[in-house]
């Protein structure tokens, strides 16, 4: 069979069959979020210097495991192929947002006082339902993704990729850039003047809305609908080996700015997250197309 001819199908398929790469990477970012809960502790609350590095390891491998999902989640609500039911999709995860936060205000506002044989507060289970529990917050903020979601689709079309990696590029310099500046301001001495520059031209642009994690779902739709060359692929990988590197290098060096290098905003998560992305979507696609060869 003709080389071309099995190219074009595999590009027609591409297109209408699941994309299974991206079931591989949601295994992934299930098992990190899972060892994040694990290797916290030995971070936050260590009981000596091994425990800490052995942590700082594995949570610094771990921290994917967000910018994952939200990625995953990007490729596939943006696409201008699937439709797309706003409602829907906010009211199918209300209900369990709703459902769990009542649960945990429960047990920690009724049965917890009852078993310590305290008194029960109405305003202070009121006020622990509304603001949920800490675990919860990705819930609110899928659920903020998906109420723009109508806009970013808009013009979230391959004719604006250009646009929207303007964008992305944008939110990187002003944003994603913040968390490692602060941890270098904190830091370093002589960096306390730049550090006062950054925050006067920040607050000034007032480019609020490149904030948040919007960067993430439009990044998962860019790597899922481009193909990089070779050489562009290794360039990400290379920096995604760095990223990894700097994370767990500096927050062994500054252990109390842990909140800087591991943050989902920041540069370091960001370039490690999209590079193992594109790893396993690019592995994948490459065996997948490897079958199809050897049966032509």
């Amino acid at each position: 069979m003709n080389n071309d001819i099995i190219k074009k199908q595999l590009d027609i398929k591409t297109k209408t069959e699941r994309k299974y790469y991206l079931d591989l990477l949601r295994i992934i970012a299930i098992f990190a979020v899972i060892m994040i809960h694990v290797s916290g502790n030995f971070v936050v609350n260590p009981n000596s210097l091994l425990d800490f590095t052995i942590g700082n390891i594995f949570d610094s491998f771990s921290r994917l495991g967000v910018p994952l999902f939200l990625m995953i989640s990007g490729a596939l609500v943006l696409d201008e192929n699937k439709e797309f039911n706003c409602k829907k999709k906010v009211l199918y995860l209300l209900f369990p947002l709703l459902t769990w936060s009542f649960l945990y205000a429960f047990a920690y506002q009724v049965v917890l006082p009852i078993i310590q044989k305290e008194p029960l507060s109405l305003f202070a289970f009121l006020n622990a339902f509304i603001e949920g529990h800490f675990h919860l917050w990705y819930m609110w903020t899928i659920i903020g993704l998906y109420l723009i979601t109508p806009i970013l689709r808009t013009f979230v079309k391959k004719e604006n990729k250009r646009v929207i990696v303007y964008f992305i590029v944008l939110s990187l310099l002003l944003q994603f850039t913040q968390p490692i500046l602060s941890l270098l301001f904190a830091e370093i001495d002589f960096m306390n003047k730049a550090s006062s520059i950054h925050t006067y031209i920040l607050n000034n642009l007032n480019l609020d809305f490149l904030g948040g994690l919007t960067s993430y779902f439009l990044v998962g739709w860019v790597l899922a609908n481009t193909d990089f060359n070779k050489i562009s692929s290794i360039t990400f990988y290379i920096l995604g080996g760095i990223s990894l590197t700097c994370m767990i290098v500096f927050t062994q060096i500054f252990p109390n700015q842990y909140k800087l290098t591991y943050s989902n905003s920041g540069l370091l998560v960001f370039f490690y997250s999209i590079s193992i992305f594109l790893l396993v979507k690019n592995l994948c696609l490459k065996k997948k197309s490897s079958k199809l060869f050897m049966i032509g």
